[in-house]
């Protein structure tokens, strides 16, 4: 964590101040036993990160099934429109399913991650207008795992 902490933390400046995530949060789901976070690098440089744990740890209640809960994925602007976003998707997707997981949820920022995981097949569950007053607009998204399968 020591050496992703400044780097993820500093990608955090990419959302709304209300909705950022602090290190302690971070630690707090990091710790959690079904977390999948993944760090991505282009050339030595660090392109972003994603994770996401059990939806009944993180939320803390049993809602049943094996549902997989998005907590974020951040890149580097540097690397906005390149295909990196959907590369930490996938691969956090391609895991999850790989531990068992039938489905995923999470809350998918307008223009921005919920452009691709609407391509993928996501059904809207609920707009999230103006989301944690964060000035912006979210949508909670479902979807199956079923198809996925790694090439």
């Amino acid at each position: 964590w020591g050496f992703y902490r400044r780097r993820i933390l500093h990608g955090e400046r990419n959302f709304p101040p209300i909705i950022r995530w602090d290190a302690e949060s971070y630690l707090d789901t990091l710790q959690l036993p079904s977390t999948i976070a993944l760090a991505g690098w282009y050339v030595g440089n660090f392109v972003g990160s994603t994770w996401g744990s059990d939806y009944n740890e993180f939320i803390g209640r049993n809602f049943g099934g094996r549902t997989f809960q998005v907590c974020n994925t951040i890149v580097s602007p540097k690397y906005w429109g390149k295909g990196f976003g959907y590369q930490l998707f996938m691969e956090r997707l391609y895991r999850a399913k790989e531990a068992g997981f039938t489905r995923l949820i999470g809350e998918f920022r307008e223009g921005h991650s919920l452009s691709l995981v609407l391509r993928l097949g996501a059904k809207e569950i609920k707009a999230l207008p103006n989301w944690e007053n964060s000035g912006e607009n979210y949508v909670r998204c479902e979807l199956n795992l079923g198809k996925f399968e790694r090439p």
